[in-house]
């Protein structure tokens, strides 16, 4: 029997071989049947460089020797360690993942990562026990550092080296030291877990339950590049485009170093630690404005950098993980994207007001996030702006650690000596603290200019906080004299020198879950809100979370605890992070109030906004945090979303409950109400009833609602509908359709009573449980409520916020429907947008606009009538 066999090894035309089979042995068969296989097999695991990628080879080929991209962490082991299966564990991890065995060469003049089928990585050894006790640490502390200032070698490889360093018998330290072209911070939680589980396994004699990655790295590698080639970039790439336009001026750094004609990469490393008080007033000010505590930090920093340097246009590079997709959460390999953040400070606008718009530009760009620094600078006018002058990042460290049963262990980022950067600041959230470093190159800073930086940092954070409608031109200048005058430009006091913690930290903007409960709210968030870039810091309204998906999702989470929860937790606790720690407070019980603080804060009357028909209030978020931080807006929230809990049958009822409520606030007037749709004519009693109690109603506002001759058709209702069965669970679907036909059966006088009375009974059990069916007895609850309540006339003055692109059925006139009901005179102004969307963006920004026109009587009227 002949064979032809086609050898193909290199890729490109090889010849034919021809084997006579039937002349060989079995043995020279099977080594030419394993010759054959793994020459295929080497030739698949050629891939091409990522982008990133690319970058990190470019820059390290000009300086073989420099060790800025390595990343290293030394962990402290405490206990009786099982070396040889340490070893084994360590042998499994490499053989699961590609880019440990990977290393770059040059194929006809283009970079290619190759990986091995196999590759040894020694565990190497370190004897300090012949030292004095005292010198071992020290002796263990330069060698650490010596390893993670050593160079890769790139084309030759390993790009990964292990070390134990013996101090005692039960004291150790071993260090992992990586190239960051193979991996990344998350690379290294993947490596500690898996060396985890590996090493528990073999130390107990085992079999380790770890299945092969179905993925590697280099299937990432070739999926990029196919990808980065079709139009679905174009959306992408026009943002970026349109962001980027025009000269973007280099970012002015407070260097107090004359500038080296060749710069060196030599850094340092300074670590600091916010005081609990000031780490504290952040996390609750960025709760206060609608914001994250990565936005408030990121918004004082970019203030600092203005207030050295007058900038008012900027550019801050910004980490990104780049794990979206699921399948690349498990692989080690090198993820990172760097985003440029281009920040507009013109205007002169309040320290508030540049908060919300450093929050809406982090948005956007965490949305376009997967073109890859390079094309972003290709496309862009960026050649007088480089982009390794400044950094930041919020990092969470809490998955690197290395459980090993018996073993005590704690773990420290290591500098390598080295800086890709000019600054580069991260920030780490260690419980209720803030603490993290600064990274700098040494030829461009003086490490006192880094310490004076760091306390006008914290200065500028106090400012933003205690002052938030201070104009930014009216801050002190830190900088040299400027070129023009500017208001209050005297010296800031120094706040207290900054604390050194006992450790590093280490991802950048991982954010990965810290144990069970938080692993398993992130997939519940997931699969919800169809999302899939998120992590434990993930904020649920920046991921466009709306009061349908927050019911869907506080179902999910309720049934995962055992508990009813309220969705205005969400308002308290938008991240995973934060509903963890709530949910894990010994004695803690969710708060059922109906009074709800949105943004308490504020010396303004507070405005008081009542729930729509839906029950819940998360959907003036958006409207309150534009408001402006002196304005205090305050919820009333069904409570009938807790399922042990009836609504008020009638408006009258429920107006009487709120008035309760606010009272407990605030005791006496001038008092500010308002409501959306059926919340306005709740709102409404309210004012009736403290007019006639002799209390000054100050604003009464309603929220697209068209007054007591409104007709709502059957367009609007089906709308209603469709939105709330996309937010729904299958099963609660069709227990969605079989209530409303009940309720159309209820509801319709020409049917016979007993066919009536079996649908209000169906409507009765379909309530008693389930969250879903909780919402649909709440709106249910709503519809029979407006059904029974004549609007009765208002001494006071309306003010109308009405949707322009109102439907055709319901009632329209100059006046919107109020001008019988409104003896004080009627306000109208027309909001873009319809009855639905007038709460979402962009609309509710006009919304807000007028609102804040209204509260300070300062309103240009569209029509109003004399009282």
């Amino acid at each position: 029997m002949r064979v032809r066999l086609r050898l193909d090894t290199a890729g490109r035309g090889s010849p034919l071989v021809s084997h006579d089979l039937s002349a060989l042995t079995s043995q020279e068969k099977r080594a030419l049947l394993e010759r054959i296989l793994k020459e295929k097999s080497d030739q698949a695991r050629q891939a091409p460089l990522t982008p990133g990628q690319r970058r990190l080879w470019q820059m390290q080929s000009l300086e073989a020797s420099n060790p800025v991209y390595n990343i290293s962490i030394a962990y402290e082991l405490r206990g009786h360690l099982d070396t040889k299966a340490l070893e084994q564990a360590l042998r499994a991890t490499v053989r699961r993942h590609e880019s440990l065995r990977t290393r770059f060469q040059d194929s006809r003049g283009e970079p290619v990562q190759v990986a091995l089928p196999e590759l040894e990585i020694p565990l190497r050894h370190v004897d300090l026990r012949s030292f004095a006790e005292a010198d071992r640490q020290r002796q263990a502390n330069d060698l650490v550092l010596v390893e993670a200032g050593t160079p890769f070698e790139l084309n030759r490889g390993p790009l990964a080296r292990f070390t134990l360093l013996e101090l005692s018998d039960s004291e150790r330290v071993f260090q992992v030291a990586t190239h960051h072209i193979i991996s990344d911070r998350w690379s290294l939680s993947i490596l500690a877990r898996e060396l985890s589980v590996f090493y528990s396994a073999f130390a107990s004699g085992e079999e380790p339950s770890l299945a092969r990655p179905s993925v590697q790295y280099a299937d990432f590698s070739r999926w990029q590049e196919n990808w980065l080639s079709h139009s679905i970039l174009d959306e992408q790439v026009a943002y970026w485009k349109d962001k980027l336009r025009g000269p973007v001026p280099a970012l002015a750094l407070p260097t107090d170093l004359q500038p080296m004609i060749v710069p060196t990469w030599k850094g340092h490393r300074r670590e600091f630690a916010l005081t609990r008080e000031l780490a504290s007033q952040i996390k609750n000010h960025a709760v206060a404005a609608g914001a994250t505590t990565y936005i408030v930090l990121l918004t004082g920093f970019a203030v600092l950098l203005h207030q050295y340097s007058l900038q008012q246009d900027m550019v801050i590079c910004v980490p990104t993980a780049g794990r979206h997709r699921s399948q690349s959460r498990g692989i080690i390999g090198y993820f990172n994207n760097i985003l440029a953040f281009r920040l507009d400070l013109k205007g002169n606008p309040t320290l508030h007001e540049l908060t919300l718009g450093v929050e809406q530009t982090a948005r956007e760009a965490f949305r376009h996030q997967d073109l890859p620094l390079q094309q972003i600078i290709e496309l862009s006018d960026l050649s007088n702006s480089p982009m390794n002058r400044c950094l930041f990042s919020l990092q969470n460290t809490a998955s690197l650690s290395l459980e090993l049963p018996g073993i005590g262990s704690s773990y420290r980022d290591v500098p390598t000596g080295a800086a890709d950067f000019d600054l580069a600041v991260f920030f780490e959230e260690a419980g209720d603290n803030l603490e993290g470093f600064i990274d700098y190159r040494t030829d461009r800073f003086s490490s006192a200019q880094i310490d004076q930086l760091l306390e006008q940092f914290q200065v500028t954070l106090k400012r933003l906080i205690n002052h938030p409608d201070q104009k930014l031109e009216e801050l002190p200048f830190y900088g040299p004299e400027p070129m023009r005058s500017r208001s209050g430009s005297g010296q800031a006091e120094l706040g207290p020198r900054v604390t050194l913690p006992s450790e590093q930290s280490a991802a950048p903007t991982l954010g990965l879950p810290r144990n069970e409960l938080e692993r398993r709210l992130i997939a519940i968030w997931v699969d919800v809100l169809g999302v899939r870039n998120i992590d434990r810091n993930s904020n649920f309204f920046e991921l466009g979370g709306h009061s349908l998906g927050a019911a869907r999702l506080f179902s999910r989470i309720g049934n995962l605890l055992g508990r009813d929860l309220p969705l205005a937790l969400l308002l308290r606790a938008p991240t995973i992070a934060e509903l963890s720690t709530l949910f894990t407070q010994e004695g803690w019980n969710p708060s059922w109030s109906c009074l709800v603080p949105i943004t308490p804060h504020g010396t303004k009357p507070p405005l008081f906004l009542v729930h729509a028909g839906g029950g819940n209030i998360i959907s003036y978020r958006k409207l309150s945090g534009y408001l402006g931080a002196d304005q205090p807006v305050w919820g009333l929230q069904s409570p009938a979303l807790r399922a042990d809990q009836k609504q008020w049958s009638r408006i009258e009822d429920t107006a009487e409950e709120y008035l309760k409520a606010i009272r407990s606030q605030q005791p006496s007037g001038p008092y500010c109400l308002g409501g959306h749709s059926f919340g306005a004519l709740v709102a409404l009693e309210m004012a009736r009833r403290l007019h006639d109690e002799g209390e000054k109603v100050q604003f009464l506002g309603v929220l697209d609602h068209g007054g007591p001759d409104a007709k709502v058709g059957w367009l609007d209702w089906t709308r209603w509908h469709l939105i709330c069965l996309s937010q729904l669970e299958t099963g609660d679907r069709w227990r969605y359709i079989r209530d409303r036909l009940a309720w159309k059966v209820r509801g319709n006088q020409r049917l016979p009573n007993s066919l009536r009375r079996i649908a209000a009974g169906s409507l009765e059990v379909n309530g008693g449980s389930g969250k879903a069916r909780v919402r649909l007895r709440q709106l249910q609850a709503s519809m029979a409520a407006l059904s029974d309540y004549k609007i009765q006339p208002y001494a006071g003055r309306i003010t109308l916020f009405r949707a322009q692109q109102a439907s055709p059925t319901i009632h329209f006139d100059p006046w919107g429907g109020w001008r019988s009901t409104a003896l004080g005179g009627v306000v109208v102004h027309e909001i873009p947008g319809n009855h639905m969307n007038i709460l979402e963006e962009p609309q509710v920004q006009v919304l807000a606009e007028k609102l804040m026109l209204s509260l300070n009587r300062q309103e240009v009227t569209t029509r109003e009538l004399g009282s």
